[in-house]
């Protein structure tokens, strides 16, 4: 993967590695509400070189983040979210200005707890069904 050039100067250049992009992008998703985080393939999904671009002419860091999204959290506002934490985050933390985050989201997912509750409200309605 290839280095972004942050800054140059007479006394030399700067380069951000792929790596401290990958950890700032890995945190701002882990601190988002309504992202799932528990997918095992969570980060090698975002982390595929197909997924991160660097447009070098334009000194531009694009980004194509898929996430899940936990069942009933308001999807358009979790995207925005996301962008805007990850933005800010390798804004403030790397100094990346020219940022693109592209949020695909790729599923649903019923969190564990809103899961339990589901299934005590389908044995209620099975044991409601048959009191006559």
């Amino acid at each position: 993967m290839k280095n972004i050039l942050i800054k140059e100067s007479p006394e030399g250049n700067i380069y951000l590695s792929f790596e401290a992009i990958k950890s700032i992008v890995n945190e701002s998703v882990l601190s988002s509400v309504g992202v799932y985080k528990k997918d095992p393939n969570f980060f090698d999904k975002i982390f595929k070189n197909e997924n991160v671009k660097i447009d070098t002419n334009k000194n531009k860091l694009i980004l194509d983040i898929p996430i899940k999204i936990i069942y009933g959290n308001n999807i358009p506002n979790t995207c925005t979210e996301v962008q805007n934490t990850i933005s800010y985050n390798l804004s403030i933390f790397l100094g990346i200005k020219n940022i693109v985050v592209n949020i695909l989201v790729d599923g649903l997912v019923m969190d564990d707890d809103l899961e339990k509750i589901a299934r005590k409200r389908e044995q209620q309605d099975k044991k409601d069904k048959f009191i006559f």
